[in-house]
């Protein structure tokens, strides 16, 4: 086997993802893609994700859909220009309507949909013109809502002149931007007053405001989308590059929302971003291999583990990757997404599994250059253990489990103060039984972690030999070279002795510890770690990092 191969075999197994079932209701399109062997795959499903690297042909792909039927298919480019006025310019609806999909407030026969992608010297580029259309797309905002708001007024109208009961104001389009802008910039809430965008930030305790210039890209990106979405009324939408100039964290739930506003639209996402082609549910995913100018080599992917091919194809746009312990709906992978942004991260079941995939992916490191890393819990791991995996690029945190973390006294501090309790009684309370537990439990404490340390101390001998009798011999040295009864009573004296708040966590190794003081702050065990990953997601974020920080692994930077 080449290095090359044994390389390919070991991202496979290290990057590993798991299987995702999907339930989303299937519709049929009359879209399609022609293939290698000149036919042509028609595309079905209600969420179709496409994925390559760069250079693959994705983005002529997304113009081909386009092409193929410009009526029900609208694209919304990569190359989208995120320039904003102050101001809304007003417009009509046709006007504004026509500039979006045609370039100009005019058309002449669908064929002029690639007046959007003229340039100034008169050639069509579908795949590289920058789109400039923010301020059109606003003032088809605009003019909806009037409609909608005028339709409204004069249905009341009628209804107060014939003495019928007016019926409740319904939810208009630009009360639906609003509420999906609200739910995913969570931080801020969004409104367009005489004719300007007004962006209030919830957090601030002056609730400062600013104005459209003064939006951050992300935010820009983002009103941008909902307003494309929810404003052009086309059952297909083809969007290229959908996590562009957006937080990770934010990306699933912006497009998520937008599916649940547009239940009957098809959605085509192209992406090479392989953090959100595993995360985000689709009908089918596609891998897109290469484009010769006629017809696109690719595969249909199933819901299973993909392709070690993509992980080589798309490695070098990767982040750099941190195998932690958990899945995808574990608070470790929540916790470590908000910690480490910046990381690609990668749940695995165990401990044993984070160690090993860690190992492998950075023996190979001269293949894809990119800096991984472990993290695991403490555990029962004595001082030379954690060292050693300290230089295998494997950190260890300074509490016993990741729940812990929600369990150090400046947390508890925060969140007494947070939810304004006037003195620290319930913190002191929560400290308390905290230490009280672990000394009831003390004994399975200590069994615990002397079965950990002889574990530990076992793989570090090496009983091979020629012959049975050998391996025999040597594991009976080893069993006398290993001072069990000194270990345990070490262990006991150590356990007995720990009243220290901060070092109990250290050593408390119990799933649901903070079931116990949860209620102290009147609160459940779900919310009060709710409360705590709130506050991490808001401009709060660099106080709960303070925070953490003395507790994670010096190696692995959070910056």
């Amino acid at each position: 086997m080449t290095m090359l191969q044994a390389f390919v075999q070991v991202v496979l197994v290290a990057l590993g993802l798991c299987k995702i079932q999907y339930s989303r209701e299937r519709v049929d399109l009359v879209l399609n893609i022609p293939n290698n062997s000149g036919n042509k795959d028609n595309i079905t499903g209600k969420i179709i994700i496409i994925i390559g690297s760069n250079g693959s042909g994705k983005s002529k792909l997304g113009y081909h859909f386009e092409a193929q039927n410009p009526k029900d298919v609208h694209r919304i480019c990569a190359q989208r220009a995120l320039d904003l006025d102050d101001n809304i310019t007003p417009s009509s609806f046709n006007d504004a309507n026509n500039l979006i999909l045609y370039g100009e407030p005019f058309k002449i026969g669908i064929e002029s949909y690639l007046g959007r992608y003229r340039q100034v010297n008169k050639e069509y580029k579908p795949c590289s013109t920058v789109i400039h259309d923010f301020d059109a797309i606003l003032s088809l905002l605009i003019s909806i809502y009037n409609d909608e708001m005028s339709k409204f007024y004069n249905n009341c109208k009628s209804k107060i002149s014939s003495n019928q009961p007016i019926s409740s104001v319904p939810e208009s389009i630009l009360d639906k931007v609003k509420r999906i802008w609200h739910s995913v910039f969570s931080n801020c809430s969004i409104d367009i007053v005489n004719g300007k965008i007004i962006v209030t930030n919830n957090n601030d305790s002056e609730c400062k405001t600013y104005g459209a210039s003064d939006m951050s890209d992300g935010e820009r990106v983002g009103l941008y989308l909902i307003t494309q979405c929810l404003c052009i009324d086309k059952p297909i939408f083809v969007i290229d590059e959908p996590e562009i100039h957006l937080h990770r964290s934010i990306i699933d739930k912006l497009w998520s929302e937008i599916e649940s506003e547009k239940k009957e639209t098809q959605f085509i996402y192209i992406t090479h971003d392989m953090g959100f082609a595993t995360r985000h549910q689709a009908d089918h995913k596609i891998w897109i291999k290469s484009y010769n100018g006629t017809y696109w080599d690719f595969e249909f992917l199933d819901n299973s583990n993909l392709p070690e091919e993509i992980y080589l194809s798309i490695l070098g746009n990767r982040q750099n990757v941190l195998f932690i312990e958990g899945d995808n709906g574990s608070y470790d992978y929540q916790l470590y997404s908000l910690i480490y942004p910046n990381y690609y991260i990668v749940p695995c079941d165990t401990c044993t599994e984070v160690i090993s995939r860690t190992k492998a992916m950075r023996k190979l490191s001269e293949f894809h250059h990119l800096n991984c890393y472990g993290l695991v819990d403490r555990d029962y791991r004595v001082d030379t253990e954690i060292e050693n995996l300290k230089n295998e690029g494997i950190g260890v945190l300074k509490v016993a489990e990741i729940e812990n973390m929600f369990l150090v006294e400046p947390i508890l501090i925060y969140i007494n103060n947070y939810l304004n309790f006037d003195d620290s009684s319930r913190v002191d309370a929560s400290k308390q039984t905290i230490v009280q537990k672990f000394h009831s439990d003390l004994n399975f404490q200590v069994r615990d972690a002397l079965i950990s340390e002889i574990k530990y101390k076992l793989d570090s001998y090496d009983v091979k030999d020629r012959d049975t009798e050998g391996v025999i011999k040597k594991f009976e040295d080893i069993l006398t070279e290993i001072p069990v009864e000194c270990i345990k009573n070490n262990l006991l004296s150590k356990y007995e002795m720990a009243q220290d708040y901060n070092y109990v966590l250290e050593l408390f190794n119990q799933k649901g510890l903070s079931n116990s003081i949860a209620q102290n702050f009147g609160l459940t065990n779900k919310d009060f770690k709710a409360t705590i990953l709130r506050q991490l997601k808001s401009e709060k974020h660099s106080i709960i990092m303070d925070i953490f920080s003395l507790y994670l692994p010096s190696i692995i930077s959070h910056e």
